[in-house]
C-alpha cells in the first residue's frame, strides 16, 4: 500500500517534499497546503472548519475536507480528541491512522519554532502545547509514523531509516 505523505505548512515544506521526490503517496494536505501544493490531493484536513471554505476556494474540484465540525466547504467530520493539544497535521495524522494507514510521513510539520511557508508567524508561543499533543499519542504513532524534519523527525524518526518505507 502507498505511503500517505501529510503535506504541511511549515516553511521546511518545499525542502522536505524535494526529499521526498516523486514516489508515491496518499496526499493529505494541511490547512493553506490544500491551495499551495502543487501535486494531486488525496485529501485535505484541518481543525480551522471556519476556514474550509477559503481553503476550498484555493483548489477547485471535488476532493474530500475533512474537520471535526461542519462548515461551509467541510465535506466529512471527524472529531478531535477530548484532551486535544496537537496541530491540524496530527489530525491529518489520526485521519490516516483511521483509515487504516501503516506508512505515515511528514512533510512541513516540524514542530519548531520556524514560520509558515505563507507567514512568519512562529509555533513558539503554543509549541509546548503542541509537543505535548504529539507526544501522548506517541505509543499510536510509533513505528507507522516518520518525519522528514525538525523535532517530530528525531521523535518519529526518517522514513528513509532502514527498509521503512517498504515495509
Amino acid at each position: 500500500m502507498k505511503p500517505y505523505l501529510i503535506v504541511a505548512s511549515a516553511a521546511s515544506v518545499w525542502r522536505d517534499l524535494d526529499e521526498w521526490g516523486s514516489r508515491p503517496a496518499r496526499v493529505i494536505a494541511v490547512n493553506r497546503m490544500m491551495g499551495r501544493y502543487p501535486g494531486k490531493i488525496w485529501m485535505g484536513a484541518t481543525l480551522h472548519h471556519e476556514l474550509a471554505a477559503e481553503f476550498r476556494l484555493e483548489r477547485p474540484g471535488a476532493w474530500p475536507l475533512v474537520a471535526p465540525e461542519g462548515a461551509e466547504g467541510v465535506t466529512r467530520t471527524f472529531p478531535k480528541l477530548d484532551q486535544w493539544n496537537g496541530t491540524s497535521a496530527l489530525y491529518a495524522v489520526r485521519i490516516a491512522l483511521s483509515r487504516g494507514a501503516d506508512r505515515i510521513v511528514l512533510a512541513g510539520a516540524p514542530i519548531d519554532e520556524g514560520a509558515h511557508c505563507y507567514e512568519s508567524k512562529s509555533l513558539s508561543p503554543w509549541l509546548n502545547q503542541y509537543r505535548l499533543g504529539w507526544t501522548k499519542m506517541l505509543p499510536q504513532l510509533r513505528g507507522r509514523v516518520r518525519s522528514l524534519s525538525g523535532w517530530t523527525q528525531s521523535l518519529l524518526g526518517s522514513p528513509f531509516d532502514g527498509d521503512w518505507l517498504n515495509g
